[in-house]
C-alpha cells in the first residue's frame, strides 16, 4: 500500500505531406429538375421536372473546372505526459495523469495557403454597400507562415481507479480528454475545401442562370468568358473578387473529446467471464466546413425580388465570371460579402457530438479447444456534423441552413443503437493427441480440423431526407422537404417503397423545410452477416506442417440492401436500387510451415 508507479515520457514529430492533386481539369456539371419543372418554375414539384431532361437540354444547374496546385506541407508535433499509478489500499488503485501536446500550424514551402480577413476593406467601390472581407495570405502583410493561430492550451488530464470487490471481481472507472491531431491536414481529389488554396488554385464556375429561372449558359459553350487562371497572391486583397473562395480560419481550434467509462468485470464458475460497462464521450470543436456567405434568413421574405436583376455595381471593376455582367441579382447584393460567390471556411471547428453506450461482453471456455465470445452494445450518437466517412453510403450529412446550426443537431448518420457480435473457435477433438481417433488413417484425414466464425447483427443507419430542387435562393446549403409529423416508417417496407413518401412535400419557394436532418426511427437495412472458416493442420514431418484453409464470407449469401433514394422530388424517391454488401465469397488457401 502506498506504492507509486510513476511513468513519464514524450515524443517529437516532424510531419511533412507532399501532395500532387489530380484535380477536375475537365468539366463537371450537376443537373436537377429546376429547369424542367412547372408550371411555376420557382416551385419544385415531385410531379414535374426531370434531371435527365435538363441534361438533354444542356441546362446544368451548376458546374466547374478546377486548377489545383501541389502543396508541400509541414507541421511540428510534440507531446509530454506523466502518469502515477498509486496503490492506495490493498483493493484500490488510483491512476492519475496529465498530457500536454502541441501541433504547430501547417505551413507550405512556398506559402500557398490562404486565410480570410473578415474586417478588411474591399478594394472595390459600390455605392450603398458596406464592402468588407478580403482574402489574405500566409507570410504576407504581417501574417505568419502558419495557416492558423497557434493553439497552445491543449492540456489533457486523465483520472481513473480500479477497486477489487473480491479476488475475481473488479470495478473500474476513468475519465480523460483526448485531442485530435491535424496530421496530413488536407484533402484529396482536388477538393479546395480541405486545402484552403484560394488564389493559388482556381475554380471557374458554370453560370447556369442569373435569376434562378432562365437558363443562361449551355453545355455547348459552358465558359464563354474562358477558364480562370490562378493568380497566386500577386493581386493581394483583390484576389478572386467575384468568385468563390475556400480558406482556413485563423481561429482554428484543435478538436478534442471528453471520454468517461464505468465497468464491472467478474469471473464466475465454469470459466465464465462477464463485463458490463457504461461508456460516454463528448466531442467538441469537430470539423465541419461552413459557407459564410449565405443570404441572411430575414431577406428570404423578399421572395421573388431576390431574383430580380438589378444594376451591377461591380460592372467594369470585375471582368471575369457572372460579376462582369451589367446586371446582377438583388439577392447577391444582400449577401454578407456581396463581392464574392461562396465564402467557405474549410474544416471550421464548430461541430459537437454526444455518445452514450451500454456495453456487455461475455466469454466462456467450454473445455479444451472450444471458446465462445459474445458482445452487445446499446448506444446513441447525436451530432450536428458528420465528417468524411470512407465506408458505406450515408444520408443526412448535408447542411440546410448555415445560419441556423442548431437545426442541424440530430441523431447522427453514424448511429447504430444495437450491435451484437458472436465469435467462436472449436478445435475438433479428433486426431493425434485429441480425445477421439488418435491413430490410424482416419486420424490423419479427420484430425487437425479447427472451425471458427464471426456472426454480426447490427441496426441500420439513420436516413435523412433532402429535396432534389433547392428553391430557397439562399446561396447556402441544400433544402429539405416539409414533413407533416407522421412517422415515415412502414410496417411492411419493400425495395420499391422503403418508407412512406406521402408524409413529405415540397416547401414553398424561399423557405426551408421542417424535416430534421435525420430520423431516428427511419433507417437503412441492418447487418446480418455470418463469416465462417474451416482450417486443417497436417503434420507431414517433424519440421513440415501443411495448413489448408477454407474461408466463407457472407456464408449464407444474405443480401443487404443499400440505403434507399432519399432525394425528394426524384422519380426513385424511397426506392432501393442497389446492394451494399458483397455476395458470398469463398477463399481457399494452402500454407506450408517449416
Amino acid at each position: 500500500m502506498g506504492i507509486n508507479l510513476l511513468k513519464f515520457g514524450g515524443e517529437f514529430r516532424l510531419i511533412r505531406t507532399n501532395v500532387i492533386v489530380q484535380a477536375a481539369l475537365g468539366n463537371s456539371f450537376s443537373f436537377t429538375p429546376a429547369f424542367t419543372q412547372g408550371p411555376d418554375p420557382t416551385a419544385g414539384s415531385s410531379a414535374s421536372g426531370f434531371s435527365l431532361a435538363s441534361f438533354l437540354l444542356g441546362t446544368a444547374t451548376s458546374g466547374q473546372v478546377q486548377i489545383v496546385p501541389g502543396v508541400e506541407l509541414q507541421e511540428l508535433y510534440y507531446g509530454f505526459y506523466a502518469q502515477d499509478d498509486l496503490k492506495v489500499a490493498a483493493k484500490l488503485t488510483l491512476n492519475l495523469g496529465i498530457r500536454y501536446e502541441y501541433q504547430s500550424p501547417v505551413t507550405d514551402r512556398h506559402n500557398k495557403l490562404t486565410n480570410f480577413d473578415f474586417h478588411a476593406a474591399s478594394p472595390l467601390t459600390a455605392p450603398g454597400l458596406n464592402l468588407h472581407g478580403t482574402l489574405s495570405f500566409v507570410g504576407m502583410g504581417g501574417n505568419p507562415r502558419g495557416q492558423w493561430n497557434p493553439d497552445r492550451d491543449n492540456f489533457a488530464p486523465r483520472v481513473g481507479f480500479a477497486y477489487s470487490l473480491s479476488p475475481k471481481t473488479v470495478v473500474r472507472a476513468g475519465f480523460g480528454i483526448f485531442y485530435t491531431p491535424n496530421f496530413a491536414y488536407g484533402g484529396s481529389g482536388g477538393s479546395l475545401d480541405f486545402f484552403g488554396l484560394s488564389g493559388f488554385s482556381s475554380s471557374t464556375a458554370f453560370l447556369g442562370t442569373v435569376d434562378g429561372i432562365t437558363p443562361l449558359n449551355f453545355l455547348r459553350n459552358p465558359y464563354p468568358q474562358g477558364v480562370t487562371q490562378p493568380t497566386g497572391s500577386s493581386l493581394g486583397s483583390a484576389t478572386l473578387l467575384g468568385q468563390s473562395t475556400a480558406f482556413v480560419d485563423r481561429n482554428h481550434t484543435t478538436p478534442y473529446s471528453e471520454q468517461w467509462n464505468l465497468n464491472f468485470q467478474g469471473e464466475f464458475p465454469r470459466s465464465f467471464l462477464l463485463q458490463v460497462g457504461y461508456v460516454g464521450s463528448r466531442g467538441l470543436h469537430l470539423y465541419g466546413s461552413r459557407v459564410l456567405n449565405q443570404l441572411p434568413d430575414k431577406f428570404l421574405a423578399l421572395r421573388n425580388k431576390l431574383l430580380q436583376p438589378v444594376s451591377n455595381p461591380f460592372f467594369g471593376q470585375i471582368t471575369t465570371g457572372p460579376f462582369s455582367r451589367p446586371t446582377i441579382s438583388q439577392g447577391q447584393l444582400l449577401r454578407p460579402f456581396p463581392q464574392f460567390g461562396d465564402v467557405t471556411a474549410a474544416k471550421s471547428t464548430w461541430g459537437s457530438s454526444t455518445y452514450h453506450a451500454l456495453q456487455v461482453s461475455a466469454q466462456r471456455r467450454f473445455g479444451p479447444g472450444f471458446n465462445l465470445t459474445a458482445s452487445y452494445t446499446w448506444s446513441k450518437l447525436i451530432d450536428d456534423v458528420t465528417g468524411a466517412f470512407a465506408g458505406e453510403p450515408l444520408s443526412g450529412t448535408g447542411f440546410q441552413d448555415n445560419n441556423n446550426l442548431k437545426a442541424e443537431r440530430s441523431v447522427s448518420s453514424l448511429d447504430q443503437p444495437h450491435r451484437f457480435v458472436v465469435a467462436y473457435m472449436w478445435h475438433l477433438p479428433l486426431g493425434p493427441g485429441a480425445r477421439f481417433l488418435r491413430q490410424g488413417a482416419a486420424s490423419r484425414v479427420l484430425g487437425g480440423w479447427q472451425v471458427e466464425g464471426i456472426t454480426t447483427f447490427s441496426s441500420g443507419n439513420t436516413l435523412g431526407i433532402t429535396s432534389a430542387s433547392n428553391t430557397t435562393s439562399s446561396f447556402g446549403g441544400g433544402q429539405r422537404p416539409n414533413w407533416n409529423g407522421r412517422s415515415p416508417v412502414l410496417e411492411n417496407r419493400s425495395v420499391n417503397q422503403w418508407f412512406d413518401t406521402s408524409v413529405f412535400e415540397q416547401p414553398p419557394p424561399f423557405t426551408f423545410g421542417n424535416t430534421p436532418r435525420t430520423f431516428s426511427d427511419l433507417r437503412s437495412q441492418g447487418t446480418k452477416n455470418f463469416d465462417f472458416s474451416a482450417i486443417k493442420d497436417t503434420q507431414v514431418s517433424e519440421r513440415l506442417n501443411v495448413q489448408f484453409r477454407t474461408e466463407f464470407f457472407n456464408l449464407f449469401n444474405t443480401v443487404r440492401f443499400a440505403p434507399p433514394n432519399t432525394s425528394f422530388g426524384t422519380p426513385n424517391f424511397g426506392v432501393v436500387s442497389a446492394q451494399v454488401n458483397s455476395p458470398r465469397i469463398v477463399q481457399l488457401a494452402l500454407k506450408l510451415r517449416f
